[in-house]
């Protein structure tokens, strides 16, 4: 399935990392935000809650995006997936989780993957990198059934466990 090719190209990989927030928003998020639109729109809920609620479902997905195989569905489409540099293999949920804490100095991450095209900036730390892979014929159906297929153990409890950090972090936020 992985095939490894450390020569991504620059332009690739400011593309990949343009378009897979974009479509992990567009598949994950968006939804969920269709769920509690109305929450806010019938009075249930503050508009500072609203907020929050948006940062912290936001953030999950995105932090989350890549525990299914290390592959989301935007690197699913464009032919990537997240790998241990050790052997090649998909990382475990919590390293996939934490390389993506970069989210909030997105910027600076575009700006690093022109330099660094096959790591991100907490790729150095989690011993991760990006490799092209085959692009994927049917990326959603491929993406549902190794989310389906994830068990609960160990890992998922760790990843678990992060997101539930992060809510708290969210709902403390003034």
């Amino acid at each position: 399935m992985f095939h490894n090719d450390s020569d991504i190209h620059p332009l690739d990989r400011l593309i990949l990392l343009l378009v897979d927030p974009l479509i992990n928003a567009l598949c994950l998020y968006l939804p969920l935000l269709v769920m509690i639109y109305p929450l806010f729109f019938f009075g249930f809920i503050t508009h500072h809650a609203f907020i929050k609620c948006n940062f912290f479902l936001y953030a999950a997905t995105y932090l989350n995006k890549d525990i299914a195989g290390g592959r989301s569905l935007g690197k699913r489409v464009m032919g990537y997936a997240v790998v241990k540099e050790s052997n090649g293999k998909a990382p475990r949920m919590a390293i996939c989780f934490l390389r993506n804490v970069t989210f909030l100095i997105y910027i600076v991450e575009l700006i690093y993957g022109l330099f660094s095209p096959s790591q991100k900036i907490t790729d150095h730390f989690t011993k991760t990198k990006i490799i092209k892979t085959v692009k994927e014929a049917k990326p959603i159906s491929s993406f549902y059934n190794d989310m389906k297929n994830i068990s609960y153990n160990d890992e998922t409890r760790e990843v678990i466990g992060l997101t539930v950090l992060l809510f708290l972090f969210v709902l403390f936020l003034k």
